[in-house]
């Protein structure tokens, strides 16, 4: 949070920039800057010199003449998550109902697709689906592979209406029944204890991009002390990433290598895991500030805030935008903006527009992250 932020007029912004020995002007005096740490930039210089040094002595050892490095282009690798997208004229009905198979499906990242059993009724023959588009009462809805399904077809505009991305929604079991599978997997468990004997942990790391993490027990049991907490078995309607040195409880079953997982993992006493929870959202004050989008991008869900008067933001928030922007400069060597990251869920609506330079009016939060930007609306 409070990372890079550009896009927008810098004017009247605090950013993270490198020193310029010459005469800065009146903005720019009155406003201070923050550079990026001279510790972290002589390392950087050190270690790109002592490697090149390195490797053009072991050429010229041998008798050879450096040869000059040749621009090598990046491959890109080939995501299996890819949308069926089609020009804005595509024509489908979305009430009707369809038939198909579930092709791939990967619970805990929450995602799959699905083969249409009618062959033209998308160009590419498949449809991604999305675990919120299932029909289910399980704690984390999911479908497996060769499963049956039932299913309605989504069009939304995007790319201002002259595309469509088309996606499976409402799917259910034929006929229209809900999915259940967590029943049948949960009895083929080898259970620590029993299903409803609970314990505690307290969460060492989770990866939100790998789906999972692990927490250390509080106390040991039969020689297990850590277990493996997956996505999907974090309990609550949403996709929530655990924090660092949060207190979690749980089942606890063995899987066919005999590791530890963890099952319906919930607060102590059962409370459902949220995300301002597990991210540590404080709202600072409920004060209303006021500021410029810096830059928003609706499929990632985030976005930056540069404030209008970025000394009149609570000392708490102040404190971690800087650092967080100290950390990408060191980073990165280049200017970074103190401001405030937002996310889609702070939006009055999912589908709002923000293009870069909308004015907005934002209350403001910190959390294990940064600071941030909430209860955001148009100025």
């Amino acid at each position: 949070l409070g990372l890079l932020g550009l896009g927008s007029s810098d004017a009247g912004q605090r950013k993270v920039t490198t020193p310029n020995p010459s005469k800065p002007n009146m903005a720019d005096a009155a406003r201070p800057k923050i550079s990026p740490a001279d510790g972290a930039k002589k390392q950087v210089k050190a270690k790109a010199q002592s490697q090149g040094k390195s490797r053009d002595s072991a050429k010229k050892s041998q008798g050879k003449r450096p040869a000059p490095k040749k621009a090598q282009k990046k491959k890109k690798k080939a995501s299996k998550r890819v949308q069926e997208v089609v020009d804005a004229t595509f024509e489908i009905s979305e009430t009707a109902r369809h038939a198909g198979v579930v092709e791939f499906f990967d619970a805990r990242r929450g995602y799959g697709f699905l083969k249409p059993n009618q062959e033209d009724l998308v160009p590419t023959e498949k449809l991604m689906v999305h675990w919120k588009d299932i029909k289910t009462d399980d704690a984390w809805p999911q479908l497996k592979v060769e499963m049956p399904v039932e299913f309605s077809v989504e069009k939304k505009l995007v790319q201002k209406e002259t595309k469509a991305i088309l996606r499976a929604v409402n799917v259910s079991m034929p006929g229209g029944g809900k999915v259940a599978i967590q029943a049948a997997e949960e009895a083929t468990r080898s259970w620590v204890g029993s299903k409803s004997q609970r314990y505690t942990g307290v969460v060492q790391w989770y990866n939100a991009r790998m789906g999972y993490g692990v927490a250390n027990l509080s106390t040991s049991v039969d020689d297990i002390t850590e277990v493996k907490l997956g996505r999907e078995e974090i309990a609550g309607d949403e996709s929530v990433p655990l924090s660092k040195d949060l207190t979690v409880e749980f089942s606890m079953y063995k899987d066919a290598e005999g590791a530890a997982n963890g099952a319906n993992v919930t607060l102590p006493g059962g409370k459902i895991v949220t995300r301002d929870i597990a991210e540590g959202r404080q709202e600072q004050g409920g004060k209303t500030y006021v500021g410029e989008v810096s830059w928003y991008q609706p499929r990632s869900g985030i976005g930056f805030i540069l404030p209008e008067d970025f000394d009149v933001l609570p000392a708490p928030v102040q404190a971690k935008s800087t650092e967080a922007a100290q950390k990408k400069a060191n980073q990165t060597q280049k200017e970074a903006f103190e401001g405030l990251t937002f996310r889609k869920r702070d939006l009055p609506s999912e589908d709002m527009e923000l293009p870069d330079g909308t004015r907005v009016k934002f209350t403001v939060y910190t959390d294990n992250r940064g600071a941030g930007a909430k209860n955001i609306v148009l100025a």
